[in-house]
């Protein structure tokens, strides 16, 4: 028996499978990546949300790293519901509490009620992810898609590569 527990160790020690990216370790983990995308990891909520309410936009520092943070991001048709993610986590990224339960992580803001969550989050294979379909309420989520095809349906009018 102490041979078969010393080879589970080593098995699990050695790693046999995929090891873990340490930025998705951990859900916290992943919204720290999620932050440090953007180059706001160690900027304090009241300088966030300062910055917000002045309408300032932050610059995206990290595409892959930003997109990495989320299971079901499928390309630019998915970039608002992404950013409304973002948006909603850091403005109170200082408040942000976290329950996990099996494969799913829910992100609450502290002095919120206990209603619904600001973000879920699943476990894959490569870590802590943010669910778009589960963090972003259908109707908003239909409202940025068409925002989205009407900007591309205008952009094509403007440079002439819409058919007629």
């Amino acid at each position: 028996m102490g041979w078969l527990a010393i080879t589970g160790a080593l098995f699990v020690l050695v790693g046999c499978g995929k090891k873990i990216d340490p930025r998705f370790q951990s859900a916290e983990a992943t919204l720290g990546t999620l932050f440090r995308a953007y180059g706001v990891d160690r900027t304090r909520e009241p300088e966030v949300r300062e910055h917000m309410q002045s309408g300032g936009k932050f610059k995206l520092r990290s595409e892959d790293e930003f997109r990495a943070c989320f299971a079901d991001y499928r390309g630019p048709l998915d970039e608002g519901l992404a950013g409304f993610v973002f948006g909603r986590l850091v403005a109170r990224k200082d408040s942000l509490t976290f329950e996990t339960k099996g494969d799913r992580t829910q992100v609450f803001i502290r002095d919120q009620s206990k209603g619904k969550p600001a973000a879920v989050m699943v476990a894959e294979a490569s870590g802590w992810k943010l669910s778009l379909k589960e963090s972003v309420p259908a109707d908003v989520a239909g409202k940025l898609r068409e925002l989205y095809r009407r900007a591309e349906e205008d952009h094509r009018r403007e440079t002439g590569s819409l058919a007629r």
